[in-house]
């Protein structure tokens, strides 16, 4: 048994039938069997960009007798009786169908479920590959499992049927991004439980226990010390790497994510230029009654996605105008964290009063970020509405300014009020600037304002300006917040042990 985790190592699937075949002389259908019972597919994204498709003459060069294989894979499944995968298949089972016979007389079907792309040069559509030459396809979310069936694949649903698609939502390991990147807050949930730390972290249910302890103030001082060390590592860690103090005092806005449009870094920099703009324009009277914060951004860019390393570098230049300014380094500051690692997660997580998931609705397939935010701080998840699947606890308490706060979640198009504040406030306050040289090099600003006004999806649904409270009155909120995003962490997620489970159970011996 393998998983294919995305389309890169989907070519086994071929090397496998190859070595079948030609080394060890078994027959194509059983061949095929084989392979069909061998391989599970888990898609991550419905993003092209992880379903890859290769040149077919790139192919041909490197792997002919690859290539040789994909096409009489592909003529066989289009127009041929072949063994196909399905969920109720054993070794000897032989399905005797092709697409042309299920579905006669429908050449676009046909085209769309083809291995083959027509056009120049065409293409091998790994996607469809993985598909065809898997028991299973899962998803790694609710609503990205349903995307998969309903987006990506809707002819191969209608083809094998839903039972061949299935979801397991991914999950984080509490050991990791509770207990060992934020062992202070660990060993006070030990304490305040009042069990072992093994027992509750192979059962996170057990942290319902905290609901109890919310308004003691005593658990409320203590959370509030756990925070205060975590930032106060994360200070340190930023003083020693680059150079400069970082206020403790302040709250720390983090956004920890690869770098793409969809994840929407650059909104994210558009408020903090709007933040800088509005504090510059004070009087330094009005600015003393500003809560003071730090904005992190951490991640890497593809190599080839220039619009993504242009935006690490919109974020470079708007921290060095920032940092500098005598008038606002004070109550704002910003920093890019080079070389993104986990382990700079592990400092980053625990650290944050805010952590930024703010991607567009129905491109986030995975919660891992969000996940490991929710175990490992205090503090809340933004609203985005790509967050809608652990939007609410059942039956839990309603915060302000917190993920269960049950704000309704509208469209995202250019009619909602949104859209409208969104532009009418970032353009004005935060676009104009970027024409400025004070905070672009040469190149930068242009590619990014097309991007942006040519692609509004990036910009939609902004999140308002929240009141959040002054970190002097923030602990009992902080721990209130916290345990809501605990809450989330039981009835909403998975952890790893219990996705392994799902897939044990429901995909891998199904």
């Amino acid at each position: 048994m393998l998983t294919s985790t995305k389309t890169h190592p989907t070519l086994a699937i071929v090397e496998l039938m190859r070595v079948l075949v030609d080394e060890e002389d078994v027959p194509w259908d059983t061949a095929w069997t084989i392979v069909t019972n061998t391989f599970f597919f888990t898609n991550h994204t419905v993003l092209p960009e992880a379903l890859e498709k290769w040149a077919v003459p790139l192919m041909e060069h490197l792997l002919p007798r690859h290539m040789q294989i994909i096409y009489d894979i592909n003529m066989l499944f289009l127009t041929c009786a072949i063994a196909l995968s399905v969920t109720d298949m054993i070794f000897t089972d032989i399905l005797d169908i092709a697409v042309e016979k299920k579905f006669p007389g429908d050449r676009e079907k046909l085209a769309r479920m083809s291995l083959i792309e027509e056009g120049f040069p065409k293409q091998v559509r790994m996607a469809n590959l993985a598909v065809i030459g898997s028991r299973k396809v899962n998803g790694v979310a609710e609503l990205h499992s349903q995307l998969v069936r309903s987006m990506i694949f809707p002819d191969f649903v209608e083809f094998y049927g839903q039972s061949k698609f299935s979801n397991v939502t991914n999950g984080i390991t509490p050991r990791r991004w509770l207990d060992q990147c934020n062992p202070g807050l660990s060993d006070l949930i030990t304490k305040t439980l009042n069990l072992p730390k093994d027992v509750w972290l192979k059962d996170l249910y057990k942290l319902e226990g905290l609901l109890d302890h919310v308004d003691d103030p005593l658990l409320q001082k203590r959370w509030e010390f756990v925070k205060r060390y975590n930032k106060e590592r994360l200070a340190m860690f930023v003083e020693k790497l680059m150079g400069v103090k970082v206020d403790a005092n302040a709250m720390f806005d983090v956004q920890i994510k690869r770098l793409h449009e969809y994840k929407r870094q650059t909104l994210n920099i558009l408020g903090v230029i709007h933040r800088y703009l509005k504090i510059k324009k004070m009087k330094p009277a009005e600015r003393k009654k500003v809560n003071k914060k730090v904005v992190f951004f951490a991640g890497k860019a593809a190599p080839a996605y220039h619009i993504a390393k242009l935006t690490i570098r919109l974020i470079v230049n708007v921290a060095r105008i920032i940092n500098k300014d005598p008038d606002t380094n004070q109550y704002l500051s910003l920093f890019f964290l080079p070389d993104y690692s986990v382990s700079l997660a592990e400092i980053l997580i625990p650290a944050s009063d805010i952590s930024q998931h703010i991607s567009t609705a129905g491109t986030e397939a995975e919660a891992h970020g969000r996940i490991s935010a929710n175990v490992a701080r205090r503090s809340l998840v933004p609203f985005a509405r790509s967050n809608t699947k652990f939007a609410y606890v059942p039956g839990g308490p309603i915060y302000p300014g917190s993920v269960n706060d049950p704000t309704t979640f509208p469209p995202p198009s250019k009619t909602h009020g949104s859209y409208h504040w969104a532009f009418e406030r970032l353009l004005s306050a935060g676009l104009v600037p970027l024409t400025a040289a004070a905070f672009v090099t040469s190149g930068t600003s242009a590619p990014l304002l097309d991007g942006i006004l040519g692609f509004d999806t990036i910009l939609v649904d902004y999140l308002h300006e929240r009141k959040f409270p002054v970190l002097g009155k923030v602990a009992k909120w902080g721990l209130r917040t916290a345990t809501v995003g605990v809450l989330i962490g039981v009835y909403q997620f998975n952890t790893n042990d219990i996705g392994l489970t799902e897939l044990i159970r429901g995909v891998w011996t199904a």
